[in-house]
């Protein structure tokens, strides 16, 4: 499991990409899921010097979307962005570009729908044209979203299932699906489209956004904190052939750059117990956890010795 696990630099909102980096590798992570705007501010050039300088895998570029004009660009300048950000997935490797339709902007779902898959088919052509994969992530149930139109875990399968699998798939991100019978059950149905699995865990009880002057933060909780069955969905996803990346984002509520290194500790700490099913035969002797624990200073030192960043 942990050799496939990667974390999203939205849970380290507030650290720039070297501290990201340092901190990753300095607990044996080797992947990464990275934020555009962390990545530009660092300076993009030297942020792809350093991802192939520290031989760090990509799981995820964030994100692209926006086409219905919610947030306030044309149709075509998030396109022509999108596709941007499809050459960024390939130029580092990325497993996948995640991509988010935008909200409903005063369309009806019809013309909604019509809008996203015009954008869908221009991505998916310079997905094929630069050999990387776009991944949609449903987010069903929120009401007048920000970042999708999309209410129901079906229409989003509708959607890829009008696109080459090679190029259109989905991030299934298990704060939002993982607590839906329909998105558990019909996985051998979509397994094949499934580009990156990210985790968190949430309160089902609870909503999952809470809203303050105006702003949504999600409600996200550190996996086994919350009640979503992450042990079933990773076997399951296994069983039926999943070989990609499992990429932790716990962010939003409750989660501060006083407590990132915790939180990271923490969530390794679960995802990485032996007790946990898709680890039974992975438990570490002592000499695998000195020489673990050796790499991990090795890198840290190489990593301060990089003097330019």
């Amino acid at each position: 499991m942990l050799e496939r696990l990667s974390i999203s630099e939205f849970s380290t909102y507030r650290w720039n990409f070297y501290q990201d980096f340092l901190c990753f590798a300095a607990h044996d992570i080797n992947g990464i899921g990275i934020w555009r705007t962390k990545m530009d501010d660092f300076d993009r050039e030297e942020a792809v010097d350093l991802i192939y300088d520290m031989k760090m895998s990509v799981s995820s570029i964030s994100w692209a979307g926006g086409f219905t004009g919610a947030d306030g660009r044309k149709f075509v300048d998030a396109v022509d962005d999108g596709i941007g950000a499809v050459q960024l997935a390939a130029q580092v490797g990325a497993d996948c570009l995640i991509v988010h339709p935008g909200g409903k902007n005063g369309h009806t779902d019809r013309h909604a729908k019509r809008i996203f898959l015009s954008a869908i088919d221009n991505l998916a052509q310079a997905a094929s044209d630069f050999g990387t994969r776009i991944a949609i992530e449903p987010i069903p149930h929120q009401g007048n979203s920000p970042w999708t139109f999309l209410k129901r875990f079906k229409e989003t399968l509708d959607v890829v299932s009008e696109f080459d699998s090679k190029y259109v798939g989905l991030a299934i991100d298990l704060f939002h699906v993982g607590h839906l019978a329909e998105a558990y059950d019909r996985i051998p149905e979509y397994i094949d489209r499934v580009a990156l699995v990210q985790i968190a865990d949430r309160d089902v009880k609870r909503p999952p956004l809470t809203v303050s002057n105006g702003r949504q933060t999600e409600n996200r909780l550190i996996p086994g904190k919350g009640n979503v069955q992450i042990d079933r969905w990773i076997e399951k996803l296994n069983r039926h052939g999943y070989r990609g990346a499992f990429e932790l984002e716990v962010h939003g509520t409750g989660f501060s750059q006083s407590n990132y290194e915790s939180t990271i500790e923490e969530s390794l700490l679960y995802l990485g117990s032996p007790r946990r099913s898709f680890n039974e035969n992975r438990k570490l002797s002592s000499s695998e956890e000195l020489q673990r624990k050796h790499r991990r200073q090795q890198k840290q030192k190489m990593f301060l010795s990089k003097s330019r960043w």
